[in-house]
């Protein structure tokens, strides 16, 4: 995992613990206490959410980089072998000159 992921990771770990034991340690009545729980853990999915299509978008952004890095490597080195290929003879004249009688 890179650092990034490990900081993500305890981020959620942190809120959702965080989360947790506020609510334990918080008089209110059942009711409040359940849709505080409720309440975090919606928020903390979303937080979730955010951060999971920021690192895919991140991820995404360096494939497409890679990908362009390949394809224009790969362009010259199309363009070395066609210099270092000796082109093809032309035939057609040959086979015109066939007698197929």
């Amino acid at each position: 995992m890179g650092k990034t992921s490990n900081l993500l990771v305890g981020f959620i770990a942190g809120a959702a613990v965080g989360a947790v034991l506020g609510v334990l340690y918080a008089p209110a009545k059942g009711s409040r206490t359940r849709q505080r729980i409720r309440e975090d853990a919606d928020e903390l999915g979303e937080r979730t959410r955010e951060a999971v299509t920021e690192r895919i978008d991140g991820i995404r952004r360096e494939a497409n980089g890679f990908l362009g890095k390949l394809r224009a490597r790969l362009e010259r080195l199309e363009e070395e072998l066609d210099k270092e290929l000796p082109s093809e003879p032309d035939t057609s004249q040959d086979e015109r000159d066939t007698d197929y009688d």
